[in-house]
């Protein structure tokens, strides 16, 4: 082992705010990873024990070490990718869990303004469902099932996206220039480009 690779080991996590558990907490359902067997699953992309990744969520810290944290965000980082689509960057998550910094996972920070949960709560269930439907019948025309052509998480990101488009711009249902903008929004999601 070189000089240069024991100092790298020996580099220390940066200072951080308080909250940190909580925030890793907050990706965690992004990456499909559950209550249950979080330790595990954390301990794998750490080389921790899971006694050792236990202590970050009781002392409320990253891991001391910096080459560890690494670890930690790059596996989760892979793992959101894997499971829920996301494309986030391992910079975005370590000044998310370090800083409280802005989260990439929140709906009103992917699209200012509103929330899909302000719009959902603008629509009634009758017409949220028609919308839901809507979808799915532009998709089977173009030749997408939304429930296997998509990747993990990308159906609920093209739900998102139509209902911002039906409260921002009181979209109709039977017109043609909507139904267009569905189709486009469908064909980006399964491109992984939204």
């Amino acid at each position: 082992m070189t000089t240069k690779s024991v100092e790298e080991t020996m580099e220390l996590t940066p200072k951080h705010l308080p909250g940190f558990a909580a925030r890793l907490e907050t990706a965690l359902p992004f990456s499909g990873i559950h209550e249950y067997g979080k330790l595990s699953a954390l301990a794998r992309f750490t080389d921790m024990s899971a006694a050792g990744v236990k202590l970050l969520f009781s002392h409320d810290r990253p891991p001391r070490h910096l080459n560890k944290f690494r670890m930690l965000t790059q596996g989760l980082v892979e793992q959101i990718r894997s499971h829920s689509g996301r494309g986030i960057k391992q910079n975005q998550l370590s000044d998310f869990l370090l800083y409280n910094s802005r989260s990439p996972f929140t709906e009103s920070e992917r699209f200012p303004g509103i929330s899909s949960r302000e719009a959902f709560e603008e629509f009634d269930t009758v017409f949220l469902g028609r919308i839901y439907v809507f979808i799915d019948e532009v998709a089977k025309e173009n030749g997408i099932n939304m429930f296997q052509d998509l990747q993990p998480g990308m159906l609920k990101i093209i739900i998102d996206r139509v209902l911002l488009l039906f409260s921002e711009q009181k979209a109709d249902l039977k017109s043609k220039s909507t139904k267009e903008l569905v189709k486009s929004t469908i064909l980006l999601g399964q491109a992984g480009m939204l």
